[in-house]
């Protein structure tokens, strides 16, 4: 049970970056849902317009419904209906292994999407890159 509930906190906080990531740089003066301080300080290197949410909704909107696997509410709705079958276990052994399959898997398909926008902004001049590809704070 312990790593089950321990890696489900890591799939939320993992999940609530990139989900305020995704809203803050696809709804131009609109903003996050949150107060993901990380998310916010990316927002503010992002000169965000409608050129730009609709780089940065073609690029992750994909990895982003990936993600909406592994946030709270398949999490509550998976316990709860185990629960109503008496088969905790049977949740225990999905948030285990499937979930943090699902996990792996959004993890590196966003580590791609995430260097594909980034890319894709850079070439607009929405945002400045160092030569190694990397966003630059101020």
């Amino acid at each position: 049970m312990v790593p089950a509930l321990g890696l489900a906190i890591v799939h939320l906080a993992v999940y609530d970056f990139y989900k305020e990531s995704y809203l803050r740089g696809a709804r131009p003066d609109q903003g996050g849902e949150g107060h993901d301080a990380d998310a916010w300080r990316l927002s503010q290197l992002l000169q965000s317009d409608d050129q730009t949410a609709e780089i940065y909704r073609d690029e992750n909107v994909w990895p982003m419904r990936l993600w909406a696997l592994v946030s709270l509410a398949p999490h509550s709705y998976l316990m709860a209906i185990c629960a109503m079958f008496n088969r905790l276990d049977v949740y225990l052994f999905i948030r285990v292994f499937v979930m943090n399959g699902i996990f792996l898997v959004a993890i590196i398909w966003q580590r791609h999407a995430t260097r594909r926008t980034i890319e894709r902004l850079a070439g607009v001049g929405a945002i400045k890159v160092t030569g190694t590809g990397q966003p630059v704070t101020t």
